[in-house]
Order: C-alpha cells, then sequence, then structure tokens
C-alpha cells in the first residue's frame, strides 16, 4: 500500500504538535505492562408484521411481510470527526473544546439532520439511516482523561465532561444517538486515580455499554513516523493487552467480543520507515483478528469525508478525519445539504424464506421502483447494497458485519 505524504505550511504544523501529548520513540525491546491485579469474571433486517386481529368467525391468517429498506439518490458520505479533551471554562481550539461550544455544535448538528451512526458499522458497509437523516461519525482521542468522562458519586456520568454531555444531549435527542469510537493510550493518559485501575476499568466498561466503543491508539501516543518496526507492533499489543486485562479486572470480559481492530494514528503521523509500515499494516490483535482500518486526522482547511465501503473513493486503510474545532464543526453544518439525506422504502409483500436471497431482494427493488412507489438509487438493507437505475436493481456490496 503507498501513501501520500505532505509537508504542511508551518502554521498547520503548529496545530498539529498541539493535537495530543509529546511523542516518544518507542524501543522495540520493552517488556508488555505487568497484568493488573484481577477478579473473577463473574434485523437487523427491519420486518414489519402486523399482529393478526382476531375474528370469532374465522382463524387469522399470516399478514404481508414487508421489508424496510434505505435508500439514497447518490453514493451516502458521512463526515467523521475527531474530538480530545474538554473544558468548562476558556477558549475552544483545536485539542480542548469548551463544554457551552460543544452542546451548541450538538444541537446545530441535530437540527441539520445528522444522526450519529457507529464508525464499525459504516467500514462494515451497512448504510442504513432514519429517512430524512444524514450519518455522522463522532470520534475521541487521548483516551482516558476525567474530563472526557467522569462519574458522579450516586454513578450518573457526569455532564461537565465530553461524554456526559453527549449522553445528555442524546437522552433529550434520542433519534440524534450516542455513539462514539473511543481511541486510547493506555499507557500515557492517567484517569483520576493510577493506583486504582478499577476506577478506568468501570469507566470503560461504561462505555462500552452505551455504544462507545474503545479502539487502539498506541500504549505511549508513539510518533509512528520515528518508531522501529518492532516498536510499532509492541505499541499496538501493549495497548490491546493493557485493555483486555482492565475488562478482565472490572468482570467484563464478555466486552472483548466489542474491541474490534481499528487504529488511529497519534498526530496524524504515518511510519516513514516501510518495514514499520508493514508492521501497522499486518497487525492482528490478540484474538487474531486483522487490523480493519487506520484513521488520520486533518484540518477543515481540507475538508473530507468517508464513501460508502464499495466507493472505488473508499480505502479503509485512509480514512480521514476532520479535527473538531468550533469551525470545523460548524462547516459541516452549513453544507449538510453537500450530502444526500436518506430516504426510505418498504419492499414488500415478501416471501419470508428468500428475504436473505440477493436476487430476490433485487427484484423486490425492481418491483417498488416499477410500481412507482420507491424511487431509484442506492438500496442497503442489513445485509445487502444494491444499485438501482432504471429498473434493474443489481448487487453491488455485501455487509461484512465485522466485529
Amino acid at each position: 500500500m503507498k501513501r501520500k505524504y505532505f509537508v504542511f505550511p508551518s502554521l498547520l504544523s503548529l496545530t498539529f504538535i498541539i493535537l495530543a501529548c509529546t511523542a516518544q520513540n518507542i524501543p522495540t525491546s520493552k517488556p508488555l505492562p505487568s497484568p493488573l491485579p484481577s477478579t473473577p469474571a463473574p434485523a437487523v433486517v427491519t420486518v414489519v408484521k402486523p399482529s393478526p386481529i382476531p375474528s370469532p368467525t374465522s382463524v387469522p391468517t399470516d399478514q404481508p411481510l414487508y421489508l424496510s429498506a434505505t435508500v439514497w439518490s447518490s453514493d451516502p458520505i458521512v463526515p467523521v470527526l475527531a474530538y480530545h479533551q474538554f473544558q468548562e471554562h476558556g477558549i475552544s481550539g483545536a485539542t480542548h473544546v469548551r463544554l457551552d461550544d460543544f452542546n451548541s455544535e450538538l444541537q446545530g448538528l441535530d437540527q441539520a439532520g445528522y444522526v450519529m451512526v457507529p464508525l464499525s458499522r459504516w467500514l462494515d458497509g451497512d448504510l442504513r439511516v432514519p429517512a430524512g437523516k444524514r450519518p455522522i461519525i463522532f470520534t475521541m482521542d487521548d483516551l482516558f482523561y476525567r474530563n472526557q468522562i467522569r462519574f458522579n458519586p450516586d454513578g450518573t456520568i457526569d455532564q461537565t465532561t465530553g461524554l456526559g454531555a453527549s449522553y445528555a444531549f442524546s437522552q433529550e435527542h434520542p433519534d440524534f444517538g450516542f455513539s462514539w469510537a473511543l481511541f486510547t493510550n493506555l499507557g500515557d493518559k492517567p484517569y483520576i486515580d493510577p493506583n486504582n485501575p478499577l476506577l478506568l476499568a468501570n469507566a470503560i466498561v461504561w462505555c462500552m455499554d452505551h455504544g462507545a466503543l474503545v479502539y487502539n491508539h498506541t500504549y505511549t501516543h508513539a510518533n509512528l513516523s520515528q518508531t522501529a518496526p518492532g516498536g510499532v507492533t509492541w505499541e499496538l499489543a501493549a495497548n490491546d493487552k493493557e485493555l483486555i486485562q482492565l475488562l478482565n479486572l472490572a468482570g467484563r470480559p464478555d466486552l472483548t467480543a466489542k474491541l474490534g481492530n481499528i487504529f488511529a494514528l497519534p498526530f496524524g503521523k504515518w511510519p516513514l520507515n516501510p518495514m514499520s509500515e508493514t508492521a501497522l499494516d499486518v497487525y492482528k490483535n490478540p484474538y487474531g483478528e486483522p487490523l480493519q482500518a487506520i484513521l488520520d486526522v486533518d484540518l477543515i482547511y481540507r475538508p473530507r469525508y468517508m464513501y460508502p465501503a464499495y466507493s472505488p473513493l473508499f480505502d479503509k486503510m485512509d480514512i480521514m478525519r476532520m479535527v473538531a474545532t468550533v469551525k470545523g464543526v460548524d462547516y459541516f453544518v452549513q453544507n449538510a445539504a453537500n450530502a444526500p439525506a436518506a430516504q426510505e422504502c418498504k419492499l414488500g409483500p415478501m416471501d419470508q424464506t428468500q428475504i436473505n436471497d440477493a436476487n430476490y431482494l433485487a427484484g423486490q427493488v425492481n418491483l417498488a421502483i416499477q410500481s412507482g412507489s420507491c424511487p431509484q438509487g442506492i438500496y442497503t438493507t442489513d445485509k445487502f447494497v444494491f444499485r438501482a437505475e432504471g429498473y434493474n436493481a443489481k448487487l453491488i456490496y455485501t455487509v461484512q458485519n465485522l466485529p
């Protein structure tokens, strides 16, 4: 895989330098972190089936089955935002967002018709969102700081933290949702009391139980442009190992099934050594899962969207995120119409025994268009994506359903 590297103007370079903590060169021989103390581990297809109405003179019969498909008038695209830290006072910048500004951003995005979607689902090729809505993906780097997530004495999430404010907004605006991809440096970012790792473990569990999934950002927030091949492997493996230990400490080893293997580059720095880049590309997590995606980061001066998995413009090993500055978020609010909004089509009545047959579903799409009840466009279900032009729907992608 060949990637292009750019030398940005000095002002942008300074902005990237403040995106995170100072990078470290990682020796290839550094041992893995010591194990934490442990405690014993203690549809998607939408089918509409009205309930039969009993009749005193007849036996109820099965009602027709319909499948709800999301329809796009053109190829859907999705903004990917990258947040870092939050603060109650001061001025919002590249790595710190004032909570008042953050709440205003959430409201603006909601009013512009966006809804949060999981990063992993879009990578899978699952393009379903509610009718009239546009997808947006929220990510956060450098977890876990206490201004990102913290809890009140009664166990509720503190709304003066970034994730707390986002969760509170989702409770008031359930259609907008609560879905995050969190990228951690577990050997570099202390959380509240480093001598009490159970606090961190419980915070991670809360996140994963509520739709904020945890992924890899290296163990020490390493600058991979200066890291040897063995150091690249060590950084990712050490972070994954500690994350698993923390889930075990909290008594939730079941959550490892949600971990996946998605990576975000610290500082947006790619390995310069070709062997280091290969070490990154071939990395497998402790469960043998290959790398699913690599996320980069940039400023809104070069606005980018993520394309659907079937598009030739989609590169899962080089996904660009936009730093969530006030100006960056406002760009997507003001330019929401650049991305198509979803429509809905009810396919059917259908033979339930064939709803997993791509050829059968393509025929149902053709019938819906011929009847005039549904438009041409990109049709997506939980399993398949079709391109329907004229009366000829063709399968263009099969949803992957990765962890």
